[in-house]
């Protein structure tokens, strides 16, 4: 894994946190309701990894485990990836994802980059 890699994924982990703690507090206060905090303890972490044959995967796991979880699918995989872009979001933010994206969807949770990916991901990729 690559430093800039580390960055990406060291952000999006920070911003999970990040939003957690907020979301304890306001519940701490009495602003907002259990449920809304149980949304924010099931933080995921989004990922876009790109193939050398061009796809792209969308998928998410716990801020925990992100790390692991990319070094299992490149050790796994028989062509070359690169983590393109992260970000922390709940739980379903990745089948919203999916679901937006079905029309360029290849296999699972694997995309052509259709114009309407790669404009989901910031223009300095």
């Amino acid at each position: 894994m690559g430093a800039s890699e580390e960055r990406l994924i060291n952000t999006a982990v920070e911003f999970a946190k990040i939003k957690l703690e907020r979301a304890e507090r306001y519940f701490e206060r009495g602003y907002k309701s259990e449920s809304y905090l149980e949304g924010y303890k099931e933080a995921e972490i989004v990922y876009f990894m790109q193939a050398d044959n061009g796809l792209i995967k969308i998928g998410k796991s716990s801020p925990v485990n992100i790390k692991r979880r990319l070094q299992g699918l490149r050790a796994g995989s028989p062509c070359s990836l690169k983590l393109l872009y992260c970000f922390s979001g709940t739980k379903g933010t990745e089948k919203q994802l999916h679901f937006a994206l079905a029309d360029y969807r290849k296999h699972g949770e694997w995309f052509s980059p259709g114009l309407r990916l790669i404009n989901m991901l910031p223009s300095d990729i």
